[in-house]
């Protein structure tokens, strides 16, 4: 399962069916607010990592990121965004950064990888880099957020 936070409802429903085709289940949320009552709340399950939008009202990407991870150190985030600007500062605290617009071909590298991820615990900070555009906005050096494994054992 996949989580997705976006104020932009067809971005979410765009996004959404496209998961779907691949083939993972999907649950949506408009609000970083909403998605945080979520994690909180019992009827929570763990997705393999949520996709997350930046630029919201109210609550932005990194902030809603920035407080889901200090309970949940281990939760993975994908960025989405349109504009890199600040990201740089984020990146120790996600897993992948993906450009709107998105393609299918990185939308699908960036699934095969954290499916990886997720299936073997880990896989090398080169193919965590995956995305849609972390060449052409110059982040290129990752380190996977989830190292040392041992503390999301």
């Amino acid at each position: 399962m996949f989580h997705i936070v976006d104020d932009n409802s067809s971005v979410r429903e765009i996004l959404s069916e496209l998961l779907e085709d691949f083939g993972h289940a999907v649950r949506t949320f408009a609000c970083p607010n909403e998605y945080i009552t979520h994690v909180n709340s019992p009827n929570y399950v763990k997705p393999i990592a949520t996709f997350t939008d930046i630029h919201m009202p109210a609550m932005n990407g990194f902030e809603m990121i920035d407080r889901l991870i200090e309970t949940n150190p281990c939760k993975k985030f994908v960025v989405m965004s349109g504009n890199a600007e600040g990201y740089v500062e984020f990146k120790n605290r996600v897993c992948m950064y993906l450009c709107k617009p998105f393609h299918m071909d990185c939308l699908e590298k960036i699934l095969h990888a954290l499916m990886s991820c997720d299936q073997l615990d880990h896989i090398s900070d080169e193919e965590c880099s995956v995305s849609g555009c972390h060449q052409e906005r110059n982040i290129q050096t990752w380190v996977c957020p989830h190292l040392p494994k041992e503390i999301c054992a």
